[in-house]
């Protein structure tokens, strides 16, 4: 019923009586937060065709709780996640190997804009380290620093290893 799909979403159950009574109807942010809840495709929620069930060919991913801080550092609350985020399988695959451990995370700030502006969704592949191969094609990675989560590009210039921003103001 209305509550627990509330529960389950975090949307008011005021505004998911508003959808049933009409006239407004929910946000794509909105329809993203019940299909993750239901596991099923935003497709499937939206028109009802079986044909279009992702369940079979999606996974959760956590969103944690934390923010990677594009600007001087964020600190780590908790790594917990606060909810569940559903993907395809297939579009996963495109970009990490499918034994890598992997969530989602904020940004916050703007010193990686364009690239990455504030409050953007992050992909990150939770691991330590990186391989001498990675770093020397250069990348964006989340580091921990100073017991705190920055977002920066990594890149090679000579024998140093270089952290940069992309936006030109930092």
């Amino acid at each position: 019923g209305v509550p627990h799909l509330a529960q389950a979403t975090g949307i008011k159950k005021t505004t998911i009586y508003g959808w049933i009574a009409g006239p407004t109807e929910p946000r794509a942010s909105d329809i993203i937060r019940i299909a993750t809840a239901a596991d099923c495709s935003v497709g499937w929620l939206l028109v009802g065709d079986s044909s279009l069930n992702g369940m079979r060919t999606t996974i959760r991913l956590p969103r944690y709780d934390v923010q990677a801080s594009a600007g001087s550092g964020a600190l780590v609350a908790h790594e917990q996640p606060g909810e569940f985020l559903s993907v395809s399988r297939d579009w996963l695959s495109r970009y990490v190997s499918r034994s890598a451990n992997v969530g989602v995370i904020e940004a916050a700030g703007d010193s990686m804009a364009p690239t990455i502006r504030n409050r953007d969704l992050l992909l990150v592949e939770v691991r330590e380290g990186a391989t001498v191969e990675e770093l020397l094609r250069g990348g964006v990675y989340v580091l921990t620093l100073d017991g705190g989560l920055v977002v920066k590009r990594l890149d090679i210039d000579g024998d140093f290893l270089v952290v940069i921003s992309d936006n030109s103001a930092y």
